[in-house]
């Protein structure tokens, strides 16, 4: 109805460090503290309630990860952000703090979200994970002592048509009907109160909260749906629904859950006939509150009560959504103009990001360039951000060219050799399945792919053509053994960019052909080291290609490592070369030949 709903913004976890225009959420009471509450369990918020969530430094505190991502899915409204920061074990700071009792990295994400449907299949399917995210931004953040933070914001996917989310405004109403009682006098209850507040001259400011316990979301739909007919068949309502209130069911799954509303609710409205045993139980037995006959000789003081000072808890101010918060729901809509100005103000409030920098700003300024301008200011076909596919990726996500056909996930640099130097009738052997996979099947005889995970197999093996042999291999040392069954020197090309891989760069040693190559991606991982040093130790040389990545603006390597020199001048001349990533700039302004 109205476009000016409270934004229900909430720091978990905020210590004396509260954000600004946020419900502060922590075990400990203090000044910042609006809601004491231990994580562990449920957190104290409805479902579908909470705009924003900032979580910094705090789940690694909560040992039950799966709990805590379900806690987050659960409270947030559909579309709303959590934004995640917790130190990495590819850190010292995982392990450092003695209270710290759950560990994450950059690729714990991966299984509560949509970009990676295997992680996500199998988390839901086996682990219980109830929810589904999307990257907004994920990134990691070094700092000094060798520490590492991952920062994740992420976005929380539900259905808007089945989860029914609190709209809640500046000053918000509770009410507990006694769901035991007739129809007709629970619809005369909710016909008078909700006249009463649509008839008060600050009604568009009101949102009344409905509690459903001990009935069903359905009934009671249809209930307030014929309730609010009713009044505008009556004519008793405006036409304008900026002028409405809002009105919300809702339910809760424990007691602690009302914990959350209690510092954006104004106060009870006391029914003649109420819900007196959960009124209790949750603690709101002894708050005042209104009476419908006040309601309508008062005309709702709003001025008078305040649920959250009669419990003696700090009294919130208004919620004003912070920048960062809104710049990152404009980015998750694809509204980059907007959200650079709120990022860049973003950097004015919070100081430590002219530090640290803030990634969705490069992001959105890039992404908000009008690049057919720029094109067009070039030589035709001359921008290689677009002719290579890399804007197209980092829309979308995914390793594409221009003409959003997949390419493999190694730097760009090393996809223009390898692809010069391969032949149509090529046996390619690969470590980790995917866009790659798709790639190699339009230029080589046959590809031979392992994959070690169940559910990225179910999801990709429909797609892959006839000459795609794809094997699942779950156990990691039968994962990297699968090539030992096939005759030495069988295949001209194998590629290690999946799991375990130094013991498949050492098991691909014997199975390459003298004239073929390895391709060895992410090799500035020194976690990859041992493969690395295994393989020259075995009398290969090794080419490293250092450049961007589809989707990223950082730097990686795949290296290539052969032992036939003569790999070095298979394929034609430089200005003869055709590329999925489109032409270069002489081929473009001084050609001389066809391209």
């Amino acid at each position: 109805m109205n476009n000016a709903n409270l934004l229900v913004n909430v720091d978990l976890g905020c210590g004396t460090h509260k954000a600004e225009g946020f419900i502060g959420v922590d075990i400990i009471a203090g000044d910042q503290v609006d809601v004491i509450a231990n994580l562990n369990g449920s957190f104290p918020f409805p479902d579908h309630s909470v705009d924003f969530i900032k979580a910094y430094d705090i789940i690694e505190h909560l040992p039950d990860r799966i709990q805590t991502m379900n806690e987050i899915w659960r409270i947030l409204k559909p579309g709303g952000i959590v934004d995640i920061s917790v130190p990495s074990t590819d850190g010292r700071g995982a392990f450092q703090d003695p209270t710290h009792v759950s560990f994450w990295n950059i690729n714990s994400f991966m299984y509560y979200c949509q970009e990676f449907p295997p992680y996500l299949a199998g988390c839901q399917s086996h682990y219980g994970f109830k929810g589904e995210f999307s990257i907004v931004n994920i990134e990691e953040i070094h700092s000094p002592s060798q520490v590492i933070h991952v920062h994740a914001v992420l976005k929380a996917i539900k259905s808007v048509e089945n989860n029914y989310q609190l709209n809640l405004r500046n000053t918000n109403f509770i009410i507990f009907p006694d769901w035991s009682q007739s129809i007709e006098v629970i619809f005369a209850q909710l016909l008078n109160i909700c006249q009463a507040i649509i008839d008060h001259p600050k009604n568009s400011d009101i949102a009344l909260l409905i509690d459903i316990q001990n009935t069903n979301l359905e009934d009671a739909n249809f209930l307030l749906a014929d309730v609010l007919l009713n009044l505008c068949y009556q004519g008793n309502t405006e036409t304008d629904d900026d002028q409405l209130p809002q009105f919300n069911l809702f339910k809760t799954n424990s007691p602690e859950e009302y914990k959350g509303l209690l510092p954006i609710l104004h106060s009870r409205i006391i029914l003649e006939s109420e819900n007196k045993k959960f009124i209790n139980q949750i603690g709101l037995e002894q708050l005042a509150g209104w009476t419908l006959e006040e309601i309508i000789k008062d005309s709702l003081n709003i001025e008078k009560l305040n649920l959250l000072d009669q419990l003696q808890y700090n009294t919130l101010a208004q919620k004003k959504e912070s920048s960062l918060s809104k710049g990152y729901q404009k980015f998750a809509e694809q509204k980059f103009p907007e959200a650079i100005e709120l990022f860049k103000q973003a950097i004015i409030e919070n100081p430590q990001f002219t530090e640290t920098g803030l990634i969705p700003l490069a992001h959105s300024l890039i992404l908000a360039t009008d690049w057919e301008e720029i094109s067009r200011n070039l030589p035709p076909g001359i921008n290689y951000l677009q002719t290579s596919g890399w804007l197209n990726s980092l829309y979308s996500g995914k390793p594409l060219n221009q003409e959003a056909k997949p390419i493999p996930w190694y730097t760009y640099p090393a996809i223009e050799f390898i692809e010069n130097k391969i032949y149509s009738d090529f046996r390619v052997f690969e470590y980790g399945s995917g866009n790659s996979s798709l790639w190699w099947s339009k230029r080589v005889t046959q590809v031979i792919s392992i994959e070690n995970d169940a559910n990225w197999f179910n999801y990709i093996k429909e797609n892959m053509p006839s000459n795609v042999e794809l094997y699942l291999i779950e156990d990691n040392l039968e994962y990297a053994a699968a090539i030992l069954q096939y005759e030495d020197h069988l295949f001209d090309v194998i590629i290690v960019d999946g799991s375990n891989r130094n013991q498949c760069a050492e098991f691909a040693i014997s199975k390459v052909k003298d004239q073929g190559f390895i391709i060895f991606d992410n090799t500035d991982d020194h976690r990859h080291a041992e493969g690395v040093k295994k393989l020259l130790d075995s009398g290969f040389m090794k080419i490293d290609f250092y450049g961007m990545i589809p989707s990223y603006l950082y730097k990686n390597c795949t290296s290539i490592f052969f032992k036939d020199v003569s790999l070095l001048s298979r394929g034609g001349l430089p200005s003869e070369k055709r590329s999925c990533l489109g032409r270069s700039c002489f081929q473009i302004t001084s050609p001389v030949i066809a391209i």
